[in-house]
C-alpha cells in the first residue's frame, strides 16, 4: 500500500513538471538560452509573425508586459519579458476552446482588464478581418465602405457599455468573429512564422461595387452557421491538437469558400419576376441583402432552396439580421419565408418572419417598396448571393438552358396530318369559309 501511494505521489508529481514542447521551436527563437528568465525583447518577439498580424504581436506582448509588471518596479520597461512569462500565456491561449472564452480573452487583450475602449475595439476587429482575410487567401483593400462597416460594428460593441455586456453581445451575434484569428496565432505559435499564404482563392473583385462589401461578407460568416460557408473551419471549437496536426488547415478553409453573385437589381433590375428567374432552381444555402431608405440593411439567410406558395418554408438555420446602421440578429428558426407570386388568396409578394401577424420584413409585389421596423421605404439595392458548392450554380444553369429548349420546342407544335385533309376545313368548307390562300389567289386571277 505504501508504495503504491509513494508511486501514485510519484507521478502526480512528475504531472505538474511536465511542460507542453510544442511551444518550443518559437521561444528558441526568441531567447538565446532556455532558462525561464532569460529576455524576450518586443521586437524580437514581433518578428515572428507575418507583416499582416504585427498588431496582434505587439498587442499580445505588451498584454503580456502588463499582466505580469511589478508595482513597485512600475518604471521597469514593457518592451521586455521572460521565457516562463510567455510560455505560461501560450498555455492560457492553448486553453480557449470555445468562442465565448476566445472573445473574451481577445477583449481584453485589446483592451485592457477593465472597460471598453472604441480604438481597442476598432483594433481588433481590423485586426481580426484582416488575418481572416489574409489566411482565407484573400488580399483584402480598405475602402471607404470597408472602413464604414468596421467602425459601425465597433460603434455596436462600445455601446454595450462594459466587457461582459459585450461580451455577451458579441457570444449571441458573431460569436466566432475571432476564430480564424485564434487558430492563426495557435498556428504560428506552434509552427512558427509562415509568409506563404496564397492570394488567389477567393476572388475580392466579385464584391466591388457591390451591396455586399468584404467586410459584411466576413462579419456574415463569423455569424451564420457553417452551411453558409462551408467551413468548418471557423465554426468548430478549435483546441491546440488540432492546430498543430493542420498542416495546412488555412488553406483548406480558404477553398471551402464559395459565395456568388446570383441576383442583382443594379443588373437585372427590381422586379419579382427577374428574381425568380435567377435565384429559383439554385438548390443550395443564400443570402439576400437589401437596402432601403435610412441607410437600412438587412441580410436574410436560407438554408434552403426558394420557393413559390403560401405555406411558410425554411429549416432551422434560417436568419434575418440587421447590418446597418447597428448590427443584431432580429430572428432565426424555421418556417418564416413565404413567397407568393401565384396564388390569389394573399397579395403577392415576399414575406419573412416567423410571426404571420408582425413578420420582419415584407416585399411588395412591385419589389419597389419594404415594410420593416413599423415603416415603409423605398427599396434602393438587392441581392442574392448563393454560398453553396459551385456545383449548385452549375446545376441551376443547366437546369434553365433545359426549360428554355423545352419552352421552345413546346412553343413549335405541329398540327397533326395534312389541312386537306382535316376534319375542321372541311366543315369549314360547307360553310362556305374559304381558308385555303391559294384559292383565293386563283379566285382572284379568274
Amino acid at each position: 500500500m505504501g508504495g503504491e501511494a509513494s508511486k501514485s505521489g510519484n507521478s502526480a508529481a512528475a504531472k505538474e513538471v511536465v511542460r507542453d514542447h510544442r511551444f518550443d521551436l518559437f521561444l528558441s527563437k526568441v531567447t538565446k538560452e532556455e532558462q525561464p528568465g532569460s529576455e524576450i525583447l518586443k521586437p524580437t518577439f514581433v518578428n515572428q509573425f507575418p507583416d499582416f498580424a504585427e498588431n496582434l504581436a505587439e498587442t499580445f506582448f505588451n498584454h503580456i508586459a502588463q499582466t505580469n509588471i511589478n508595482p513597485e518596479h512600475a518604471s521597469i520597461s514593457l518592451e521586455v519579458i521572460n521565457r516562463q512569462q510567455c510560455y505560461q500565456a501560450f498555455l492560457q491561449v492553448q486553453s480557449l476552446t470555445s468562442t465565448q472564452s476566445q472573445l473574451e480573452f481577445y477583449i481584453r487583450v485589446f483592451c485592457g482588464t477593465d472597460g471598453l475602449t472604441e480604438k481597442g475595439v476598432h483594433s481588433l476587429l481590423e485586426t481580426a478581418y484582416i488575418i481572416s482575410m489574409r489566411t482565407n487567401g484573400t488580399f483584402h483593400k480598405w475602402t471607404e465602405i470597408e472602413q464604414t462597416v468596421i467602425k459601425e460594428l465597433a460603434h455596436t460593441i462600445v455601446s454595450k457599455g462594459s466587457q461582459s455586456s459585450a461580451l455577451s453581445w458579441m457570444d449571441t451575434n458573431c460569436p466566432n468573429l475571432v476564430a480564424a484569428m485564434h487558430l492563426f496565432f495557435l498556428t504560428n505559435i506552434y509552427r512558427g512564422k509562415d509568409e506563404e499564404h496564397s492570394t488567389n482563392v477567393t476572388n475580392s473583385e466579385i464584391f466591388e461595387g457591390r451591396l455586399l462589401s468584404m467586410t459584411r461578407w466576413w462579419i456574415l460568416t463569423s455569424t451564420l452557421p457553417s452551411c453558409f460557408s462551408q467551413s468548418q473551419g471557423q465554426s468548430e471549437q478549435v483546441d491546440g491538437a488540432s492546430a498543430s496536426a493542420s498542416g495546412d488547415k488555412n488553406k483548406e478553409v480558404a477553398e471551402e469558400y464559395h459565395w456568388s453573385i446570383l441576383y442583382s437589381s443594379e443588373d437585372h433590375g427590381l422586379s419579382l419576376n427577374r428574381f425568380k428567374h435567377h435565384v429559383f432552381g439554385y438548390r443550395g444555402p443564400t443570402v439576400l441583402i437589401l437596402r432601403c431608405d435610412g441607410d437600412y440593411v438587412y441580410a436574410v439567410a436560407i438554408d434552403v432552396e426558394w420557393r413559390d406558395g403560401i405555406q411558410p418554408w425554411g429549416g432551422a438555420n434560417c436568419h434575418i439580421i440587421r447590418i446597418s446602421p447597428d448590427f443584431q440578429i432580429l430572428e432565426d428558426g424555421d418556417n418564416m419565408v413565404v413567397f407568393n407570386d401565384k396564388s390569389r388568396n394573399i397579395p403577392k409578394g415576399v414575406w419573412i418572419g416567423r410571426d404571420s401577424r408582425n413578420r420582419k420584413l415584407h416585399i411588395e409585389e412591385g419589389f419597389e417598396t419594404v415594410t420593416h421596423n413599423f415603416q415603409t421605404s423605398r427599396i434602393k439595392c438587392m441581392e442574392v448571393w448563393g454560398c453553396g458548392d459551385p456545383s449548385a450554380k452549375t446545376a441551376q444553369s443547366k437546369q434553365k438552358k433545359t426549360e428554355l429548349r423545352d419552352a421552345e420546342k413546346h412553343s413549335k407544335v405541329k398540327l397533326p396530318g395534312h389541312w386537306d385533309e382535316n376534319p375542321d376545313k372541311m366543315i369549314l368548307d360547307w360553310g362556305g369559309v374559304k381558308v385555303n390562300h391559294a384559292e383565293y389567289a386563283y379566285d382572284a386571277r379568274k
